[in-house]
């Protein structure tokens, strides 16, 4: 595979075409996702249909050390209680919100800590990590 195939993904404009990856590829696409938490659906739908948001690409853990970057927040030495513990909730679900999450699933899904490990990793780094796996397997 190549970082080109993932490039309208990479760049959050769209999606890869199914036809720029062999069936061993996808196989290995798949594989590889599942491995951390997203299912094989998934993997088709988002990087042959859909594409992906902008949290996703990023990953949570991403998203709150860059808001709180900016915010000049100590960034949380738990991820998992950043949201219940935060002063500023309303402002948080507003930056994920223009990150492509919904207001109502920020709070639900935040309160709970309730994500895969992709979506806490995000796609960006995870498409890295396969391209060197495979250079590290030739």
């Amino acid at each position: 595979m190549r970082k080109l195939y993932f490039a309208k993904i990479l760049n959050g404009r769209g999606h890869s075409k199914s036809s720029d990856f062999s069936v061993k590829e996808k196989e290995k696409l798949f594989s590889f996702f599942e491995g951390y938490g997203m299912k094989r659906g998934t993997v088709y739908n988002r990087f042959f249909r859909d594409g992906f948001k902008e949290w996703e690409l990023c990953g949570v853990e991403f998203c709150i050390k860059d808001y709180c970057h900016s915010n000049g927040i100590e960034p949380p030495a738990d991820m998992r209680t950043f949201f219940r513990e935060s002063e500023r909730k309303e402002m948080f679900i507003s930056y994920m919100s223009k990150m492509g999450m919904s207001r109502p699933t920020v709070r639900k899904r935040f309160a709970a800590w309730s994500f895969k490990e992709w979506e806490l990793s995000g796609v960006r780094n995870l498409i890295d990590r396969l391209l060197a796996e495979e250079v590290d397997d030739a």
